[in-house]
This record gives C-alpha cells, sequence and structure tokens, in this order.
C-alpha cells in the first residue's frame, strides 16, 4: 500500500489540529475567567469600601508577601514602567495601603511597604485565595490532584518562559 504525502492533506490535518487547538483554548479561557472571579472578587475584602483595580490588588499581594521593596523592584516584578508603578503607588499611599520613604543607604532609591491597612487588606486576600484553592483541589481525588499541580506548575514554567 502507497501512502501519498500531500501538501493539502498536511494542510488539512494542520488546520483540524488549529481548530481543535483554538476550541481548547477558548474553552481553557473561559473557565480560567471563572476561577479568576472566584478568585478575585471585588469587594470581598476586609475593607468594601475601598475600591482596589486588579493592578493594585497584585501589588499589594506582591508587597505582602515581599515586604518593603524598592520601587524598581516593584517595576521589574509586575513588568511596568516606573512611571506607571509610581502612579499605582500614589494611589494606594493615598487609599492608605502603602508606605513610602527614602532608603538610607541612598536617598534617591524610593522604598515602598504595606501599611498597617494594607497588610490586613493583603492577609484577607490571601486567605480567601487559600479558601477558594481548598475548594478546587477538594473536587479532585488524590491522584486527580498530583496531576493537576504538576500541569499547573508545567503551565507556569511554560509561560514564564515566554514573558522573559
Amino acid at each position: 500500500m502507497e501512502i501519498l504525502h500531500s501538501g493539502n492533506m498536511n494542510d488539512t490535518i494542520k488546520k483540524n489540529i488549529d481548530a481543535k487547538t483554538e476550541r481548547q483554548a477558548r474553552e481553557l479561557m473561559l473557565r480560567m475567567a471563572r476561577i479568576i472571579e472566584s478568585i478575585i472578587i471585588p469587594g470581598k475584602h476586609p475593607l468594601p469600601d475601598l475600591a482596589v483595580t486588579p493592578r493594585e490588588i497584585n501589588v499589594m499581594l506582591l508587597l505582602g508577601d515581599k515586604g518593603e521593596t524598592t520601587m524598581t523592584e516593584l517595576a521589574a516584578a509586575i513588568d511596568a514602567p516606573l512611571s506607571t508603578v509610581t502612579r499605582i503607588a500614589d494611589k494606594l499611599e493615598r487609599k492608605g495601603l502603602i508606605l513610602r520613604s527614602r532608603s538610607d543607604r541612598d536617598r534617591r532609591i524610593v522604598v515602598v511597604a504595606a501599611s498597617e491597612k494594607g497588610q490586613m487588606l493583603h492577609n484577607s486576600m490571601r486567605e480567601h485565595q487559600l479558601a477558594v484553592s481548598h475548594k478546587m483541589l477538594e473536587l479532585l481525588g488524590h491522584d486527580e490532584r498530583e496531576v493537576f499541580l504538576g500541569l499547573m506548575a508545567k503551565m507556569a514554567n511554560g509561560l514564564g518562559e515566554v514573558n522573559r
């Protein structure tokens, strides 16, 4: 039996694979959006009257986890220009969520840290994220959890390489 390889056959296979990947990517996008909505719910924190944007939440999570950091390090961590991070810090400072100061070693360096109010917000958000993570894992059996966590690590590592 002779197998003929034609460009048209390969194009058809490629289109089918691309269509399947496209469908899966859309499904993943919708499911991830639903999960993210469960993790970060606006107003679901100890300061519900405080309006916080997703970018500000990201900064507060980083500051709460890392502690005191320079503005330059913060800009690198969220992959944003220093001018953007400065505007975010201005807003967070007005809301009483961060403290800004100059470095004792070099007065040109601006250092930021979560205020007591900011740390309270950070702790509440992390507790909520952990509770959602528990709920997600409870839906899976032990072996499924191991596979799921392995796949999540693989995706996180792959995305990290893409963003470098």
